[in-house]
């Protein structure tokens, strides 16, 4: 993405870049049984995290094109969001957009 001039820093500067929470951004195949490419937001505040699903998605963490888990769960293609049915405002999230 740097090298296509979308995110700052130089062509050959591999590090994942960081989002406004502190969490890093990045790109993943399969994430959260979703299928195809997914954008990553990883620790993501819940009352963010529920107003994003909320205004675009269908507000269920498990579901959708929008997914979350939480910040201390293995996040991997392999397996379904342990976030249950609802954001909790204490938690912090990894929260997926599907592309």
């Amino acid at each position: 993405m740097r090298a296509a001039n979308l995110l700052n820093g130089s062509g050959d500067d591999d590090s994942q870049p960081i989002n406004a929470f502190g969490g890093k951004i990045g790109l993943r195949d399969g994430s959260l049984l979703m299928i195809g490419h997914a954008l990553i937001f990883g620790s993501t505040d819940g009352p963010v995290a529920k107003i994003l699903e909320g205004r675009i998605d269908d507000k269920i963490p498990s579901s959708g094109r929008i997914q979350s888990d939480l910040t201390a769960a293995l996040m991997d293609g392999s397996s379904a969001s342990s976030a249950g049915a609802s954001y909790q405002d204490s938690a912090r999230y990894f929260v997926a957009f599907r592309l």
